[in-house]
């Protein structure tokens, strides 16, 4: 879904039993406000970025699986 392949597997094998993500779209502000939000939870954090067509399918996905 033009998500790399390394990134795949640096997410996979970082969530570990016990642990959970969260994956975040942000769209129309600054990245670095939601980053900011999240700091205080101490986390990792990965960024990618993806076209609108590959985005839309990972919501499909996404929303599949709930």
């Amino acid at each position: 879904l033009g998500i790399q392949k390394k990134f795949v597997k640096e997410v996979s094998e970082a969530i570990k039993p016990g642990t959970s993500a969260i994956f975040l779209v942000v769209r129309d502000s600054d990245p670095n406000a939601a980053l900011a939000t999240l700091r205080p939870y101490k986390g990792e954090v990965y960024h990618t970025s993806l076209n609108p067509e590959d985005e839309e399918s990972v919501r499909q996905a996404l929303k599949k699986r709930t």
